[in-house]
């Protein structure tokens, strides 16, 4: 993989992911871990999870296939029988292998952020805060598609951003193909392609206007990257708009950012 420049140093994709990979593999360790010796409920299935359990061992083992509701896909069904003929019913085997998924997501996330913004420093922060990301870990802990569905997304968007250049053919193909299967997994990941769509704009208008400014007036140039995280930070992504009080909420609803975010979250979460 290709470096970027950082200051004097040229910090590598490769090492970026490998340093999130590390972090968000011993974090899930340790929830596998405690999930299945000290937590006393993990064995007990609730509500759409037991129907996703049942449809698996229905596909396996034959016999009549539960009742599903409208947002209930087949993918993750068959991605359970899949676990459940190698390792069995085993919900420990089906935890790891989430957790491995949680993993490369989290690699995923890295290193098309450090392709979006030319930044070394956004890919690592980006990267950490999915492998720390609270509610990212507890649902590779359920028998819930948000893990497969997360995924799929981080992977179709890592496939339509290359290094370099634009998309060719092939992975545009590729890119595709990963989006069916999200698809698959949870219908409303359709309306993912227009949420990139409507980001790309705002993206695309803050950046008209910046360098419009940096042109005129040069000291504007290290007040740009300022406001930019200021920006990343004042967008409830790690925080929920809900904890902000009720009367700073209008400045969290002038941020455009804000009214694309919660549609996102419908396509990542089940």
């Amino acid at each position: 993989m290709k470096g970027l420049k950082s200051g004097t140093k040229y910090i590598n994709e490769g090492f970026l992911a490998t340093v999130v990979i590390l972090i968000a593999a011993v974090v899930r360790l340790f929830h596998v871990i405690f999930t299945a010796h000290l937590n006393p409920l993990a064995n007990n299935l609730i509500l759409d999870s037991i129907v996703y359990d049942k449809w698996a061992k229905a596909l396996v083992w034959g016999g009549e296939l539960p009742a599903t509701k409208l947002m209930q896909a087949p993918l993750y069904p068959w991605f359970l029988s899949l676990i459940y003929r190698v390792f069995g019913p085993n919900l420990t085997a089906v935890r790891s292998i989430q957790a491995l998924l949680g993993v490369l997501t989290c690699a995923f996330v890295t290193v098309f952020t450090r392709r979006l913004f030319r930044s070394s420093t956004a890919g690592i922060a980006a990267g950490l805060l999915t492998a720390l990301y609270l509610p990212a870990i507890f649902y590779e802990g359920v028998i819930l598609p948000a893990t497969l569905i997360l995924f799929f997304n981080a992977l179709f968007v890592l496939l339509m951003v290359p290094d370099t250049g634009q998309a060719g053919p092939a992975r545009l193909l590729a890119a595709g193909f990963v989006l069916g299967l999200s698809v698959i997994t949870k219908p409303v990941a359709l309306l993912l392609p227009l949420l990139l769509l409507q980001t790309a704009g705002i993206g695309l208008g803050v950046g008209l206007w910046m360098s419009a400014l940096t042109s005129k007036y040069r000291d504007f140039v290290p007040l740009s990257q300022f406001l930019t995280q200021i920006w990343m930070y004042g967008t409830p992504l790690i925080y929920p708009l809900s904890q902000v009080p009720e009367r700073w909420r209008w400045v969290s609803r002038a941020n455009p950012m804000t009214g694309v975010l919660p549609a996102d979250f419908a396509c990542d979460n089940s």
